[in-house]
């Protein structure tokens, strides 16, 4: 699961969720988890289709995942900083081990 818009001690009936409101919940599937990436411009030379990749998460900064880049973006973007990056999309190894329960 992925997001729920709910809090703890609601209740939520069928008839209570409409077109105009949140979805209760979104499910993901941990063997395809899409990484969304910042790359720097100094570094998107060294960036291509088909490499694989370590990402870390701000949730665990010191365990890297392995993820094996899909998409390099073509044109820079600008940080509200100044500097520029491009978007890389990296297809994340099965996060089925990571999962708490």
């Amino acid at each position: 699961m992925a997001n729920v818009y709910v809090k703890e001690g609601e209740t939520v009936a069928d008839s209570s969720l409409s077109a105009n409101t949140q979805a209760l919940l979104t499910l993901a599937n941990p063997d395809l988890m899409l990484a969304e990436l910042k790359v720097d411009e100094a570094d998107i030379a060294n960036v291509e289709a088909g490499q694989v990749v370590r990402v870390f998460t701000a949730a665990e900064p010191k365990e890297a995942r392995l993820a094996k880049v899909t998409r390099t973006g073509v044109s820079a973007k600008q940080r509200n900083t100044g500097s520029l990056y491009f978007d890389v999309k990296a297809l994340l190894d099965s996060l089925k081990a990571y999962i708490r329960e």
